[in-house]
């Protein structure tokens, strides 16, 4: 199946991956005017392009969904705490976690200009695993929080 469409031009800065959640392809961009994370859904019969729901993040960098888990994790940016904020939903995009760590905020301007698409774009990488029933999830690159990579794991209650 090809098809092209045009979308509104009031969601910008899509992240990188694409998303089968429950039989549907979904992708995360950015509110052009609010800068929150919106869901996007592609109607694959037709390629028409829809806003499902926004999730409540600022500057979206990173989209992973885990099948496994049923869970949708978002990598973003808070420009003004110059923070690295990972957030969890479910598919109905319920909050079920939110992280932050401390960015480095000499590239704030570089992360800003990534995401208004006038550089080269950082390789923002976001993902899980579950291992012995603890969820891990990854977050790159290094230069945005000062480690190799930024790992954590969330126990289930």
């Amino acid at each position: 199946m090809v098809w092209e469409t045009n979308v509104d031009p009031t969601y910008i800065s899509p992240v990188s991956e694409l998303m089968n959640i429950d039989g549907k392809i979904r992708f995360v961009c950015m509110d052009d005017h609010s800068f929150t994370a919106q869901m996007m859904e592609i109607n694959a019969e037709s390629g028409a392009i829809t806003m499902i729901g926004s999730m409540q993040v600022n500057y979206p960098l990173a989209a992973h969904y885990s099948p496994e888990t049923n869970s949708l994790i978002i990598a973003s940016y808070d420009g003004i705490a110059y923070n690295t904020v990972i957030t969890g939903y479910d598919t109905s995009l319920n909050i079920s976690f939110q992280l932050s760590t401390p960015t480095n905020k000499d590239f704030s301007y570089d992360i800003f200009q990534h995401l208004k698409k006038q550089r080269a774009p950082f390789p923002f990488f976001i993902h899980s695993f579950n291992y012995s029933g603890i969820n891990y999830y990854a977050l790159m690159p290094s230069l945005i929080i000062h480690y190799p990579y930024f790992s954590f794991s969330i126990t289930p209650q």
